[in-house]
Formats: structure tokens, C-alpha cells, sequence
């Protein structure tokens, strides 16, 4: 929101579990595809931008009214290069919701237009794909996370409900110190009211 100085919401639409070759199958050609590693995981994810998304963050980073392009069209090297620090952005806000998990670091490792030209996987490999919906005043676009069944292995057993709500539940050392901190250089605007009554003239000689 505060990057596109316009109202942004995204909502979760699905999570499903298909084939590699079925999530090839699913994008558009042309459109933006991010290939990027969660290093120290084996294997690299995908991060699937809608052309009619793209055009219209484009438009606004540009300073346009943010209105979506009428052709379907790869990007030139400034555009992409703009797409670029969006994308990078959500990866950051990625590696943060994954810290439950353990700590990650990912980072792009190539783009592509041609979904037919992306093999992070074989085309029977199972994988999951996230699906959200990006809104805005003028337009909307899905955006998609694909994540092969090697990328996450390693790390399934903490991917349950219970797992997240037990790392959300306990605070290390490291974070409480953090915390206490953070807290200790916080300038509070503090008032007191010592406390208040009502008494006859009588009762106060």
C-alpha cells in the first residue's frame, strides 16, 4: 500500500496440491516468473506475477492512475527491473513469516516469460501452489507461489497448525531481549490521577 500510494488488500484463494506439468499448464504466456531458492532448502520455488497485475503496478510506479495495459506483452528491461524490487520486497516479507520455521534467505535466481521454459521440477513432481488475489481501487490480479515437494521435505513436519501456534506461543532469550529493548527507548506520555472524592465542609474541619 505504502509502495503503491493506493489501497492494496490480498486475500488467500486457494492452496492446492497438483502436478508440476498441471501448474506449467495453468500460467498465462507471456507473464512475470520469478525462480527463486530459500537457501539453505534444496530446490527452487516459484513466484508467478498475472500480466494484468504487473502493468497496472508498473503503471502507478511510473505515475500513472495505476490503469492496466489492453495487450498482453513481455516486459521491457526498466519494467522489469521495477517488477524486480516488488518482488524482492515480498520475498523479504516471506523469509519473515518463515521464521518459525528456521532462517531462510531467499533470493531470485532467474525470470522468465515462457512458463514452458521453467523447469524447477519434473512434470509428474508434486507441488503446492498458493494462490492470492491481489486488489486495488482500479484493478486486480492473481499472484501464485509454487513449491515442489523437495523444497519442502526437509521442513514439512513443521509446517502443521500445531507447530505454528506452539513457535507462535514461546519467545526465546534472543527475542525477549529484543524486546525489552526496544521497549526501554520508547518515549510514553505518562499522567496520574492520585484519586478523587466528595466531602461537605463539615467533614473536612
Amino acid at each position: 500500500t505504502n509502495f503503491l500510494r493506493t489501497f492494496v488488500e490480498i486475500e488467500l484463494v486457494s492452496v492446492d496440491q497438483l502436478t508440476f506439468s498441471e501448474f506449467v499448464m495453468s500460467v498465462s504466456n507471456p507473464s512475470c516468473i520469478y525462480v527463486f531458492k530459500m537457501e539453505p532448502l534444496e530446490g527452487n520455488a516459484i513466484l508467478e506475477v498475472n500480466p494484468s497485475l504487473v502493468f497496472f503496478i508498473i503503471d502507478r510506479l511510473f505515475g500513472g492512475q495505476g490503469r492496466p495495459s489492453e495487450q498482453n506483452r513481455e516486459l521491457t528491461l526498466i519494467e522489469e527491473n521495477v517488477m524486480r524490487r516488488i518482488v524482492e520486497r515480498g520475498l523479504n516479507d516471506l523469509k519473515e513469516v518463515w521464521e518459525h520455521i528456521g532462517v531462510f534467505s531467499p533470493r531470485i535466481e532467474s525470470y522468465e516469460t515462457n512458463p514452458q521454459f521453467v523447469q524447477i521440477a519434473p512434470p509428474g513432481e508434486t507441488v503446492i501452489l498458493i494462490s492470492l488475489e491481489v486488489r486495488m481501487q482500479n484493478a486486480s490480479g492473481l499472484m501464485s507461489l509454487c513449491f515442489p515437494y523437495i523444497v519442502l521435505e526437509s521442513v514439512i513436519n513443521k509446517l502443521s497448525g500445531e507447530s505454528w501456534m506452539s513457535a507462535q506461543s514461546t519467545s526465546t532469550v534472543e527475542t525477549r531481549k529484543l524486546l525489552e529493548h526496544e521497549i526501554q527507548s520508547v518515549n510514553l506520555p505518562l499522567s496520574v490521577v492520585v484519586g478523587q472524592t466528595r466531602l461537605t465542609i463539615r467533614d473536612l474541619l
